[in-house]
């Protein structure tokens, strides 16, 4: 499931860049100047925590019925239960519409990086997992629509980035022929030496790997199973990139249009594209 590359965690295929108090010295100077992901983001950053959060007390009476009634008006999936000042289970609404009582049996480190905290909520095939701490303590929850937040949008804008300048690099290395934009033109009638590689979109950049798929395949590695998978892979991102750019603006990164499931393969792809296409 883990293992180190490179100083940086790979988890389920996500390289990932983590802050969990390690000390400076165990990375090269390098590693900083290259590292797949600056932006440092954790579970804690994108969930909620005990402080702020609805829970329930089970001293309550008809505590069960009132948690349902909260769940019901909140419209929550779960609801934490505290029982002697501690939190091991929590309040779910049953098939039979019934209240029902769970024990928390998986949970992972508030300081998890939050790309392996998406890992983790895929892997384990939920919508929510609990954050404790060092002493194993109940102290937050992650959500699947927490992924929405723009605090996670900045970093899947930031894989995103990394990608395209890898593309953007890569073009330039091959000498491939691009399209002369407005912007660049316009430059070009006021004497400014501007590459015309800078002034393309995503779109467009995507377009011209998909043009000379083969000259990239044969000179990378293949970059999917096949050309028709990749335009498809294409389609995907270009939708990703500009959900990410809108985030907050009536469009998010999970929802109708894309699952949890699908947004972490997606950042899969990305990220083993941009890995292929450095060499890295």
């Amino acid at each position: 499931m883990r293992a180190f590359t490179k100083g940086v965690l790979v988890y389920r295929g996500l390289i990932l860049d983590f802050n969990d108090g390690l000390t400076n010295q165990m990375y090269d100077e390098r590693y900083f100047f290259e590292r797949p992901n600056p932006v440092n983001l954790d579970a804690a950053a994108v969930g909620i925590s005990c402080w702020t959060w609805e829970s329930i007390e089970s001293s309550n009476n008809d505590w069960m019925n009132i948690g349902l009634l909260i769940i019901k008006e909140k419209r929550y999936d779960v609801l934490p239960i505290i029982k002697d000042s501690r939190i091991e289970s929590y309040l779910s609404v049953g098939e039979n519409g019934e209240p029902e009582e769970s024990f928390i049996i998986d949970s992972i480190h508030f300081r998890t990086p939050a790309l392996g905290s998406l890992s983790a909520l895929v892997d384990k095939e939920k919508n929510h997992i609990f954050l404790h701490n060092d002493s194993h303590e109940i102290v937050g929850l992650l959500s699947a629509c927490n992924f929405n937040c723009r605090e996670f949008a900045t970093v899947v804008f930031n894989i995103i980035t990394a990608y395209e300048s890898a593309v953007a690099n890569v073009i330039r290395e091959n000498k491939i022929q691009v399209p002369e934009t407005d912007e660049y033109l316009q430059a070009k009638e006021m004497n400014l030496e501007v590459d015309p590689v800078e002034s393309l979109n995503f779109s467009t950049l995507l377009n011209q790997v998909t043009r000379n798929y083969d000259l990239f395949s044969d000179k990378y590695g293949d970059l999917a199973d096949s050309k028709s998978k990749f335009k498809s892979m294409v389609s995907r991102h270009i939708s990703l990139r500009n959900h990410v750019a809108h985030s907050g603006a009536g469009r998010v990164l999970i929802g109708e249009e894309r699952t949890l499931k699908e947004l972490h393969q997606q950042l899969i792809e990305i990220r083993n594209l941009t890995s292929l296409l450095t060499n890295r």
